[in-house]
């Protein structure tokens, strides 16, 4: 693990600048760019460099979810395993990957999530969110911060991500605990926030 996480820095280090120079991107709401606690960064999904830009923005390691498609590669699952990446299938997510993404967060690490499962062009392009992100919020009794990019990351054109405000679950709870009902809703939230902040800068 140590290893690893030498590995992450190392990296982190070299692709920092190249990142930065070549897809220029402003965080916006800095103050809520929370990257420490158990907390769930939700984030719409516009290009494969989303998780990297991202994390290179954040001076903490975080955890990220990505489809196991990716491990598919030798080299590319190598990266995949240095950057924190879990595996997981959309069609059937399994149960060890259940309890790897909660044991993160209950260890109290960021955990980073494009809940609309894959690539979209825009929010319009997703009905609703998948539901995983509620379901490990709600295990962990997690925090979830909303994130958008405002446009697919191209290079030498400006961007930003803007952060929303932290979304406090617990008040979808009944009797301490909340119902797998209540996933939907919670869901509808995250989506009608990463909504908000991208009409905010139109």
């Amino acid at each position: 693990m140590k290893f690893k996480r030498f590995l992450y820095w190392f990296y982190w280090t070299l692709t920092y600048l190249p990142l930065r120079l070549i897809y220029p991107t402003w965080v916006v709401n800095k103050k809520n760019f929370r990257t420490k606690g158990r907390v769930i960064f939700a984030v719409n999904h516009t290009s494969a460099l989303d998780p990297f830009i991202f994390k290179s923005h954040q001076h903490n390691f975080t955890y990220v979810v990505a489809k196991d498609s990716l491990w598919n590669k030798k080299f590319v699952a190598h990266i995949m395993d240095v950057v924190g990446a879990i595996p997981v299938n959309r069609e059937e997510v399994a149960v060890s990957t259940i309890k790897t993404v909660l044991g993160v967060l209950n260890s109290d690490q960021p955990l980073l999530i494009f809940p609309e499962g894959t690539r979209k062009t825009s929010l319009d392009d997703t009905k609703a969110l998948k539901n995983g992100m509620s379901m490990f919020a709600a295990k962990t009794n997690a925090t979830i911060v909303p994130a958008v990019f405002l446009r697919k990351p191209r290079p030498f054109v400006p961007n930003k991500i803007i952060v929303g405000s932290p979304i406090d679950i617990s008040v979808y709870a009944e009797n301490g605990k909340i119902p797998k009902e209540k996933y939907d809703q919670i869901s509808d939230h995250v989506l009608d926030e990463m909504h908000k902040l991208l009409d905010r800068k139109k």
